[in-house]
């Protein structure tokens, strides 16, 4: 179970002070991280001045308003207080290109003696919403500026516009505002349920920024901490985002889906600007230097990896992947640049490079991931993900035409290659220790040189050789680790 951010008795895992980007504008903070919720509480609002249009002076004393709006729309603004809390009715916040804010004539922090000659000095709040709902297109109203209660609302009114909120996870319905803040204090909890962490690449010497995105990436949170703190701070967030991670997995595998989720989380993928497929011998290797990082989420299930440019939320979100790489028709690749001539190079991330044999060609996608931890801990997951997927599937089978004659080539994990004719009459059958080699065109033919035959079976698939030489090659992996079981 999660820890709930909204206890007051409860301990975060990590607090101190951060700066938060608000509005352009740095705007000092505390922090802390609680179950997986992600806090903050504004300090400082200078920087941000009173919150009048041009720093405009607000009258001292009662003043009455005439206020001139849509019947069917309200004033556009919110209260607190009421009779019950002790406190005057309060504007606590206005809201842009409503009738309120449209007149300049109404404040955060004023309290609203009476409205259309209805008294609020002793209403409750309920009474108040009663009477604000009620009015007419002309609304005249008598307020009192207290400035005191104003740098209060200030960070409400800030705080809103920082952060995010989500729906249950796997509901079909759409969003709720949430926005939490904690009872009797000033923090506001974003939650990080299957969150994005990133840390800006860029050396500074003072402060490191980290920027946190909502699953959706609709959303983000931009706070810098003093640099000798950084990895406590993204030690911490990583840790309450793994967990959301490890908890959203034993949904998605609860729900029904035609696949079983191994492993997922996010991960920086190359977007090369030119194509990711290559021709027929060429070699993408994936480190081209037209290109940028964007964050994708990647998703292990036993037969394929799943790739999406948010968290999927919805059931629908998880049936609809933006690209689809079958594991079997793959070949992982680590380039670690972090050892350079046999020295450690830590700002050169760790890339591992997925090529693939799909009916385009040869394709390439490369990623790098935030720790060298979750690097070995992907590079183990897909290789062994290939070699499973090999066992699982077992034989493949293709059509073709050999020597004139359509065919069946079959592939088999154990036995290697067997010719079948369109009768099912076994022509020929090759074991693996008797490949020296193949060769394709790219396109449609596919060439097996195996010992002791003059020259090479020649095939003309009916699908791209690629699919069926990146088969072979996990084929043979899963074949050698077989044999090494069995001694």
């Amino acid at each position: 179970m999660f820890q709930d951010a909204s206890r007051g008795d409860a301990k975060p895992t990590l607090s101190g002070p951060v700066d938060v980007l608000v509005k352009t504008k740095w705007c000092g903070a505390n922090a802390a991280v609680l179950g997986h919720h992600f806090g903050l509480a504004l300090l400082d609002v200078d920087a941000f001045g009173d919150g009048t249009e041009g720093g405009a002076a607000i009258p001292e004393g009662p003043r009455t308003v005439l206020i001139k709006k849509e019947a069917s729309q309200g004033l556009g603004i919110s209260i607190k207080g009421g009779r019950e809390n002790r406190m005057p009715i309060l504007i606590s916040r206005i809201f842009k290109g409503m009738a309120a804010e449209l007149s300049g004539l109404l404040f955060v922090g004023d309290a609203i003696l009476s409205v259309s000659g209805v008294d609020l000095r002793d209403a409750s709040h309920d009474d108040a919403v009663r009477v604000l709902k009620n009015t007419k297109e002309n609304v005249t109203m008598e307020v009192l500026h207290m400035p005191e209660v104003r740098p209060f609302f200030q960070k409400a009114m800030l705080l809103s516009e920082v952060g995010w909120h989500t729906p249950t996870f796997l509901s079909p319905g759409p969003e709720e505002p949430n926005d939490a803040l904690s009872p009797g204090s000033e923090m506001k909890w974003t939650p990080l349920y299957l969150a994005c962490l990133t840390k800006d690449s860029n050396f500074i010497e003072d402060y490191t920024n980290i920027e946190l995105h909502s699953p959706n990436r609709k959303h983000s949170i931009l706070f810098r901490v003093s640099s000798p703190n950084a990895e406590k701070w993204l030690t911490a967030i990583a840790n309450a985002i793994e967990a959301t991670i490890h908890d959203a997995m034993s949904k998605v595998n609860s729900q029904g889906l035609p696949f079983h989720v191994k492993k997922m989380g996010w991960a920086s993928q190359l977007m090369d600007k030119s194509s990711s497929y290559s021709s027929e011998t060429s070699f993408d290797s994936g480190m081209s230097d037209n290109a940028g990082y964007s964050s994708t989420f990647l998703v292990q299930t036993d037969a394929d990896l799943l790739m999406w440019d948010f968290a999927p939320w919805s059931p629908k979100d998880w049936t609809t992947p933006r690209e689809r790489i079958h594991l079997i028709q793959s070949r992982i690749i680590c380039n670690d640049e972090q050892i350079m001539g046999g020295q450690p190079n830590l700002k050169k991330p760790s890339k591992i490079i997925i090529r693939f044999g799909s009916e385009h060609g040869v394709g390439s996608c490369t990623f790098s991931l935030s720790t060298r931890l979750e690097h070995a801990s992907w590079l183990k997951s897909l290789v062994q993900g290939t070699l499973a997927a090999s066992r699982q599937l077992g034989v493949f089978r293709v059509e073709c035409t050999w020597k004139s004659q359509d065919c069946c080539l079959a592939i088999y994990v154990d036995k290697g290659f067997c010719l079948t004719d369109r009768q099912g009459r076994e022509l020929w059958m090759q074991p693996y220790q008797n490949l020296c080699s193949s060769n394709d065109d790219g396109a449609k033919l596919l060439w097996l040189q195996f010992r002791g035959c003059s020259e090479d079976e020649e095939f003309i698939l009916q699908i791209n050789p690629k699919v069926v030489v990146f088969i072979i090659h996990n084929f043979l992996s899963a074949k050698l680790q077989m044999l090494g079981k069995a001694t």
